[in-house]
């Protein structure tokens, strides 16, 4: 396994684990909100290393291979609308987890993250191992 997967597989390890941490507990309580706050600057930094070294290489990759290429593409659209999630969510609740939408909004945007992090380390991260061996 190269050092990029290896340290971005560690990556969602630690986003999962603050995640379940956060879900264990009230989420609405401010210690709680702080370290979900902090997990989201962590979260958009992975997202962005994620573009710039892992799909940049399959999208090279993809120029001659037409399944990766539309795998690629719905990865791309995906990324911007959990992006976008992300932001949204923090734009709407920015200094507490409150309100009567709060919890399952809460949950859809960690059911949403756990699906991607299991996308990417089931096909994306394997694809790119494939290519670099």
């Amino acid at each position: 396994m190269s050092a990029l997967i290896d340290e971005l597989r560690k990556e969602h390890e630690a986003i999962l684990n603050v995640l379940n941490e956060i879900k264990a507990v009230d989420i609405t309580a401010p210690e709680v909100w702080d370290k979900f706050k902090t997990m989201q600057l962590g979260l958009i930094d992975h997202l962005q290393k994620e573009d710039e070294f892992i799909y940049l290489v399959l999208r090279e990759a993809a120029s001659n291979r037409t399944e990766l290429k539309r795998l690629i593409d719905s990865a791309a659209d995906d990324m911007e609308a959990i992006t976008r999630m992300v932001q949204d969510f923090f734009a709407k609740y920015p200094t507490e987890g409150k309100g009567p939408d709060f919890k399952e909004e809460f949950n859809t945007l960690i059911a949403t993250i756990r699906n991607r992090i299991l996308n990417e380390e089931n096909v994306f991260f394997i694809e790119y191992e494939l290519l670099n061996d």
